[in-house]
């Protein structure tokens, strides 16, 4: 399996779909993308039916490690950082058995995933970067359709791929349609009748009072309302 560069995608939840539908662009790679369930599996392998497929929940676990006391990074886990040890250890374990099994049996030129946001980000990155894997976590660019990826769990290193050529052309033109008031980012919304305003109004309203009443703990991150507030 060694006789072929091999490119590795994290393709949890929306991104089984995203990851698979460019695989077209890595036809010279033999493709692996780790999913979280079965459910992801069929999403991606709809776009990549000659993609190698590791599910993480059904992954055999060959051997058990002692848990490594200076990995503290579930603790920047929106969900186990309230876990017990008992129940994060087999997790790591289930991770590193992964990870081993695709360093030992593929030569990996790449890691994709989305910006590491969570302790299953952290541990491919830190695994794969200390294995010579070139990691691309992907951002979102400002001219939709198109994204970029940079190196390093902080976001601050660029990686220049090259894949795209001149967009010079996709560049004016985008300009072109934003100074007529087309092509506007997402998060730009349309506030020209009532309706949105409205509807806007009550929605973020009732998240800011949720909020107040029951994110008051210190156990939530996410739970100043302001925002909302501010917003309705």
């Amino acid at each position: 399996m060694k006789n072929k560069k091999s490119i590795v995608f994290f393709a949890r939840d929306f991104l089984a779909t995203e990851f698979s539908k460019i695989s077209h662009d890595f036809s010279d790679f033999t493709r692996i993308y780790i999913t979280v369930n079965k459910n992801e599996i069929e999403k991606a392998s709809k776009f990549d039916v000659d993609g190698i497929y590791i599910d993480f929940q059904s992954f055999s676990i060959p051997n058990a490690y002692a848990p490594i006391q200076s990995d503290v990074s579930f603790n920047l886990d929106r969900y186990l950082r309230f876990y017990d040890t008992s129940e994060i250890l087999p997790i790591a374990n289930r991770l590193r058995s992964i990870c081993e099994h695709l360093i030992s049996n593929y030569d990996i030129a790449f890691y994709v995933d989305e910006p590491v946001s969570g302790y299953i980000n952290s541990f491919f990155n830190n695994f794969f970067h200390s294995n010579g894997v070139q990691c691309l976590h992907f951002q979102t660019s400002w001219i939709p359709g198109y994204m970029f990826f940079v190196s390093d769990a902080a976001q601050h290193s660029p990686v220049k791929i090259d894949m795209l050529g001149s967009t010079e052309v996709v560049v004016g033109q985008h300009v072109e349609r934003r100074k007529s008031g087309l092509a506007r980012p997402l998060y730009v919304i349309d506030y020209s009748g009532y309706k949105k305003r409205i509807s806007d109004l009550l929605t973020t309203t009732a998240k800011a009072v949720y909020r107040k009443i029951f994110r008051s703990t210190y156990l939530y991150i996410d739970k100043d309302p302001s925002a909302h507030f501010l917003h309705a």
